[in-house]
C-alpha cells in the first residue's frame, strides 16, 4: 500500500485538482490518512477469499453516487475490477490480471517490464503513450494531525537523546534477522546512550521482551498502526527487516535502515533517497541469509544514515 502512494503522486501531478479518493482495507487506512494527495480512504470490509455481495453493494453505491471519472485498479484480482465496473466509472485502467477483459478497459500488458514494484504500480498512472520516469515520486507520509497529542500522552521527555526505533518483525522468517542481533546492536545503541524503542504488533511483543531484557527500551508492539506513524516520525533513525514499517518509516522521512535477505531493494525496497539498504554480499535469492549480516556492519550502516 504504501508503494501505491508513488503512483498516487504521479496522478495527483498529472490531474491537478482532481480529488483522490482510494479503497483498501484496514488496517492501512490509518496510515493513508498522512497521504497529502488523498482527499478520502474508503475502507473495504470484504474478507479475503470472500466475495462479500454485500459490501460491494455497498461500495457500488457509494462510487456512483460520488460520480468518479476513472479508477486506477492496482491489484491484480478479479474482485478488485469488479466493483469500479460495476459502479459505471468510465475509465477503468490497470494490469490484465484474472483476466480482467472488459472490466479493465484500458489494459496495461507489460508488468513484468518494470523490475520494481515500485515501478509496476506507477505504470498504472502513466497516460497511454507516456514513458516511465528516470526518477519516480517516493511515498510520502505528512504525519501532523495528533500527533502533539500523541506525545502528550505517552509523555516523551524533551531531554536531546537519540532515539533508535527497531523492527524486528517481518511477515517471513526469512527475511528476520536474528534476534541475538537486535539484542547485540540494541546494547551498542544504548551504550552510547541512545534511547531504544521496539516497534511491531502484538505477535512480535517476544522480541520486545527478549531486547528489553538486555537494556531498557520502550515497548510499542501492542500499538494500532496509526500509532507507529507516530513512533516512526519522534524517532531519529529506524532500522528494520523488508516489511511494511520499513516502507512506512522511508515515507515518513526518518533516516532508515533495511536489512535484506532472500529479497532485494531493487525488486522491493523503499526508494526514498534518505534509505540505505544493506544485503549480505551474495546473489539475491531463497538461500541467501539474512544472518550474514553482520552486527558491527548494521551498527556502521546505521550511523552513515544518521550522518545523513
Amino acid at each position: 500500500m504504501v508503494r501505491t502512494l508513488s503512483a498516487v503522486r504521479m496522478i495527483a501531478a498529472r490531474h491537478p485538482g482532481s480529488p483522490i479518493d482510494v479503497v483498501c482495507r484496514a488496517p492501512a487506512d490509518e496510515i493513508l490518512r498522512f497521504a497529502p494527495e488523498i482527499r478520502t480512504v474508503i475502507v473495504e470490509h470484504t474478507p479475503h477469499g470472500a466475495m462479500g455481495w454485500g459490501e460491494k453493494r455497498r461500495l457500488i453505491r457509494q462510487m456512483r453516487t460520488a460520480g468518479y471519472g476513472r479508477a486506477y485498479v492496482f491489484s491484480r484480482g478479479f474482485k478488485a475490477a469488479l466493483t469500479p465496473f460495476l459502479a459505471l466509472i468510465p475509465l477503468r485502467i490497470g494490469y490484465v490480471g484474472e483476466a480482467r477483459f472488459g472490466l479493465i478497459n484500458r489494459l496495461r500488458w507489460d508488468e513484468k517490464r518494470w523490475p520494481h514494484k515500485a515501478q509496476q504500480l506507477c505504470a498504472v498512472a502513466l497516460e497511454p503513450g507516456e514513458a516511465m520516469p528516470a526518477t519516480l515520486p517516493p511515498p510520502r507520509l505528512v504525519v501532523a494531525d495528533g500527533l502533539a497529542q500523541w506525545r502528550a500522552r505517552e509523555n516523551l521527555p524533551a531531554d536531546g537523546r537519540r532515539i533508535l526505533a527497531l523492527a524486528p518483525g517481518a511477515s517471513f522468517a526469512p527475511r528476520r534477522w536474528p534476534l541475538a542481533h537486535f539484542v547485540a546492536l540494541a546494547e551498542r545503541a544504548h551504550a552510547r546512550g541512545w534511547a531504544v524503542w521496539v516497534i511491531g504488533s502484538p505477535e512480535e511483543r517476544p522480541y520486545a521482551d527478549a531486547i528489553a531484557a538486555a537494556v531498557p527500551i520502550r515497548d510499542f508492539t501492542p500499538s494500532p498502526l496509526v500509532e507507529a506513524a507516530y513512533q516512526l516520525h519522534a524517532a531519529s533513525a529506524f532500522l528494520g527487516n523488508e516489511s511494511g514499517l520499513s516502507h512506512i518509516a522511508a515515507a515518513i522521512g526518518t533516516p532508515t535502515l533495511v536489512l535484506y535477505g532472500p529479497t532485494a531493494p531493487d525488486d522491493c525496497g523503499p526508494i526514498n533517497p534518505h534509505v540505505i539498504h544493506l544485503e549480505p554480499d551474495l546473489p539475491p535469492g531463497p538461500h541467501r541469509s539474512i544472518a550474514a549480516i553482520g552486527v558491527a556492519q548494521a551498527e556502521a550502516a546505521l550511523l552513515r544514515v544518521l550522518g545523513a
